[in-house]
């Protein structure tokens, strides 16, 4: 594991394969960044919430992302990312259709910039948190296999107010396969806390999410 100021790395090792995690600390760095993208009047919510609950994608930390990202490769790793805040507006609430609109004052301001440096370099998966909500996002794209997935990891504090009162306290569990440097998702199950029971259990539902490839 390496840490710096504009991120961290996570290389894992089985079987003769390796997977980085390579995250990006999208924090904003001063306070009135929130104001990117907005409006003086018709975002004023948003922007001053937005300096406790937004990011920003910085390019000079997407550039190093970037480097980061060709020199892990270089080496062999595989590589997917992961953003504390999630880049895409709009996410898929679990395996349903529901959709969950992501609040201005908690989006990731130029948030298409990760996108499209993801886009860039192939980069298929992109970890994210922040909303506490679990789900998988494809955004598409109109080359072929140039999709980038968002996941939203979930959380065990969920509040289920916030996504309508049909959301609960669940993470998800998520098995990657790694192949001379291709990542894919071969599990994805939720883990869902059990009130009853009082505790989370070791087996979760396993989800279905279309990949569109």
């Amino acid at each position: 594991t390496k840490h710096n100021e504009d991120g961290w790395e996570v290389v894992i090792r089985k079987d003769n394969q390796s997977l980085a995690i390579l995250g990006a600390d999208f924090s904003l760095r001063k306070a009135f960044h929130s104001w990117w993208g907005g409006t003086l009047f018709g975002n004023a919510r948003g922007a001053f919430w937005g300096m406790w609950g937004r990011g920003k994608a910085y390019t000079n930390t997407i550039r190093k992302l970037k480097e980061r990202t060709a020199q892990l490769r270089q080496a062999g790793h595989a590589v997917i990312w992961a953003s504390h805040f999630p880049p895409a507006r709009q996410l898929s609430v679990q395996d349903s259709t529901a959709k969950y609109n992501v609040p201005s004052e908690l989006m990731l301001s130029r948030g298409t910039d990760l996108i499209k440096a993801a886009r860039d370099l192939n980069v298929e998966y992109i970890l994210c948190g922040h909303v506490h909500l679990a789900g998988l996002t494809g955004i598409g794209s109109a080359l072929p296999n140039n999709n980038v997935y968002v996941i939203t990891t979930g959380s065990a504090s969920a509040t289920p107010q916030h996504f309508g009162g049909t959301e609960e306290n669940s993470f998800l569990d998520i098995g990657l396969s790694v192949d001379n440097g291709r990542v894919e998702i071969v599990r994805i199950r939720k883990i869902a806390y059990n009130p009853k029971k009082n505790c989370f259990p070791e087996q979760g539902s396993i989800l279905h999410f279309p990949l569109g490839r």
